[in-house]
């Protein structure tokens, strides 16, 4: 014959929550190895007890049945914790505004810009250049270059890494980085 359950009340809750708060945050920090967080479950799961005591339906002793709430609030604490690591890994890194008039300072400057990377374009064979633009300025896929001038998309790859390699002689890799950029925000 099973002994008789604990009947659910707030004066269980309240000597439960005297009798066995620390102990249940001791046990929650062995799983989240943080005192803040392991207070914060160990609180929640008696403001849980608390509203919903009534609804609640003991199957073990009130002891047991925290003891086994803390144990499953930390595991799934820290499950949250790995998969906001996983998705929002990138929230660490300082939040970056896109600018592109602010790459280059002042009006003199994005000219002189400007004019170096057409120099440097002009100097490439035409079918080449033609091939970066269209990849660059104009947004094209590699496939769709390829469709329109009648090459493999190979060709369209070797003739835009020859661009690059040209451009990297002839320009700092901040300047090809800030002119395409420059030239793909003010065709939109």
């Amino acid at each position: 014959m099973k002994p008789e359950l604990q009947k659910l009340n707030k004066k269980n809750i309240e000597e439960l929550f005297h009798a066995n708060y620390r102990r249940l945050c001791v046990m929650a920090v062995r799983y989240v190895d943080d005192i803040e967080v392991a207070k914060d479950l160990v609180q929640g799961l008696f403001a849980h007890l608390l509203y919903k005591y009534e609804q609640i339906q003991l199957k073990t002793s009130l002891e047991a049945y925290a003891v086994r709430s803390v144990k499953h609030l930390c595991i799934t604490y820290l499950r949250r914790q790995k998969s906001q690591k996983i998705v929002y890994q990138t929230d660490d890194l300082p939040e970056m505004t896109f600018d592109p008039y602010g790459l280059i300072d002042d009006q003199n400057q994005r000219l002189e810009m400007y004019a170096k990377l057409h120099a440097a374009l002009k100097k490439l064979p035409p079918e080449r250049c033609k091939i970066f633009l269209m990849s660059n300025v104009e947004g094209f896929s590699y496939a769709e270059i390829a469709e329109k001038n009648g090459i493999s998309v190979n060709t369209v790859k070797t003739q835009i890494k020859k661009a690059y390699s040209t451009l990297r002689a002839e320009l700092s890799v901040n300047a090809i980085v800030c002119l395409i950029l420059f030239f793909r925000i003010n065709d939109l």
